[in-house]
């Protein structure tokens, strides 16, 4: 997909993959700089000749590298997003300081050739590791060379200009070569990024179509069988009620059987479209369970607040009219079974639904166009009955 056409949902998406590469990626390197420092120091008895110097510095890149890691790590604990601005800035400090340092410490001259290494292998590691943001590996590099550079070039006695200017032109090739190789690794990086947020939402688009119902478009009964356990699990776990209201459409074998099944479908969607105005909350959840029964959960409702939307949805039912080839509008009604609980610990997610159930029973025997509820009380006992 061109760059130019990408949307500001997919940018933003590739941005955050981009940044979780640059994070996993510079979590395990953090404590690079403090391995090169001892790496290039002790060789050259740097601890000796200036002690404050090499273990102050030593000190501060463990204590750069530690917050660095610290931060990753909380943010991480927290299920936070990691922010683009305080993870770049965390390594271009890192990335200052030892150039600042280096900078500093070139003028030794048995230091010179080790500085140097040690700066022109960390640029190419770095941006075949940060290659995912080009900005931010170019400007890493650059941070990490030029004032080593500079100080290598001023470092030099006159009478080695020539040394001067290979260094120089060694190291413009070098940032001129990185920059080539990021860019290119750069765009490898984008398109699988892209493909990876493609995939994803492709992924995601199936999952919504297994759950979601054919005939009325909303959820299924696979989806509120996992979103059942999600919500007694967390009722449980809060000692919150939660409510589960079954309901059925009343005669409406006979209405097929009249009528047709194609007429029957549409009260089956005319019922789905009405219980869809009656469920506000965005917790609540609504889903079809069998062909003429649907399913509502309301987390944290008791009984009675059940029963106030129940009360609703009988009202809102009673006023559908719908066309027949009879020429006759057709009502409906529903019949509502409701069970309501806070669960304990040896309870499980079936048992509202058995209640439910034996709610929705009570209530086609006492005439259809009605609700019962039952409250789980014992796991071992049938629920008491309510009859409201």
């Amino acid at each position: 997909m061109p760059e130019e056409h990408l949307s500001d949902d997919l940018e933003e998406q590739i941005r955050r993959k981009a940044l979780q590469k640059l994070t996993s990626h510079s979590t395990m390197g953090q404590l690079i700089y403090p391995f090169l420092w001892v790496l290039v120091s002790v060789p050259a008895a740097y601890p000796n000749s200036q002690p404050q110097v090499f273990y102050y510095n030593l000190l501060a890149m463990l204590v750069i590298a530690g917050l660095r890691c610290g931060s990753i790590y909380w943010i991480k604990r927290q299920n936070l997003q990691i922010d683009q601005q305080v993870f770049i800035g965390g390594a271009c400090l890192a990335a200052l300081h030892w150039s600042l340092l280096c900078a500093f410490v070139i003028s030794n001259a048995s230091m010179t050739l080790g500085v140097v290494l040690c700066s022109a292998c960390l640029a190419a590691l770095s941006l075949s590791y940060f290659a995912a943001s080009l900005y931010f590996a170019i400007s890493y590099c650059a941070i990490l060379l030029l004032p080593i550079i500079f100080s290598a070039v001023l470092n030099i006695e006159p009478d080695q200009t020539n040394l001067s200017l290979s260094i120089t032109l060694i190291f413009t090739f070098l940032l001129g070569s990185l920059y080539w190789v990021g860019r290119s690794l750069n765009q490898n990086y984008r398109s699988l990024f892209e493909y990876a947020v493609h995939s994803e939402k492709h992924v995601q688009q199936l999952e919504e179509i297994n759950t979601i119902d054919g005939l009325t478009g909303i959820k299924n009964q696979l989806f509120f069988s996992t979103q059942l356990q999600t919500e007694w699990k967390r009722a449980h776990r809060q000692q919150h009620p939660v409510a589960l209201l079954l309901i059925n459409i009343d005669h409406l074998q006979d209405v097929n059987e009249r009528h047709g099944h194609r007429f029957g479908d549409d009260c089956v969607r005319a019922v789905a479209n009405s219980l869809k105005q009656q469920i506000q909350r965005p917790s609540d959840m609504l889903a079809r369970y069998e062909g003429d029964e649907f399913v509502v959960i309301l987390p944290d409702t008791q009984q009675v607040g059940a029963m106030s939307v129940g009360k609703k949805i009988l009202h809102a039912i009673r006023q559908i009219r719908i066309d027949s080839d009879t020429d006759r509008q057709i009502s409906l009604t529903v019949s509502i079974g409701i069970a309501s609980a806070i669960p304990e610990a040896h309870d499980t997610a079936l048992l509202s639904m058995d209640a439910a159930r034996q709610g929705l029973d009570q209530a086609k025997q006492d005439g259809h166009d009605c609700l019962r509820t039952q409250t789980i009380s014992q796991p071992s006992s049938q629920a008491s009955v309510n009859n409201s």
